[in-house]
This record gives C-alpha cells, structure tokens and sequence, in this order.
C-alpha cells in the first residue's frame, strides 16, 4: 500500500512538474508572439509612413509640374490673343506670374 500511495504522490508531483512547465512554455510562446507582433507593427508602419511620403512627394512634382504647364498655356494665351508691344506684354507676363506663384514682399498684383 505504500508503495501505491508513493507512486500516487509521485505522479502528482510529475503532474505539477509538467503543468508548471507547459505554463512555462505557453509564457514564452506569449512573450515571443507579442515581440513579434511589435516588430511586424513597427516595420507596417515604417513602410506606411514611407510609402505616404513618396506619394505625397510625387503628387507634389505633379502639381508643380501643372502648374508650370499652365502657366506656359496662359502665356501663350496672353500672346495669342493681345497684341502688344514685347515691353508691355513682358510686364504683363511678369506680373500673372507673379500673382500665380503667391504675394512676394513688395509686389503688387496688376
């Protein structure tokens, strides 16, 4: 009988043992999951941010490169249909560009 009862005791201590362990083991399968998890959210977000900057980047090539183009069409408008002499209508292409690009100090919108 005692023989049984020391098996018993046995056997419930390599339980507790095997429990304590697996609870080991599922801790760090948790930890390792969760660092993980920070590094797969920290390379997303690196990759997000860059990538929003390159479109943004590129949306602002474009529009300056509309702008310039607009510009040139305005321009060209301007010499198209107003005839007048080079002086003038230098000064007049001079000041739309002016205004087009935003106030500068000291100039003034014809």
């Amino acid at each position: 009988m005692r023989d049984v009862i020391e098996k018993v005791m046995a056997a419930e201590a390599e339980g507790r043992r095997l429990v304590e362990a697996a609870r080991k083991d599922a801790e760090q399968i948790l930890a390792n999951a969760r660092a993980e998890r920070r590094i797969l959210l920290e390379r997303a977000t690196r990759e997000s941010r860059l990538e929003a900057e390159n479109i943004l980047a590129t949306a602002g090539d474009e529009a300056r490169r509309e702008k310039a183009e607009s510009l040139a069409c305005a321009a060209d408008e301007v010499e198209k249909e107003i005839r007048l002499d080079e002086t003038t209508r230098q000064h007049l292409v001079e000041a739309a560009v002016r205004c087009l690009r935003g106030p500068v100090e000291n100039v003034k919108c014809l």
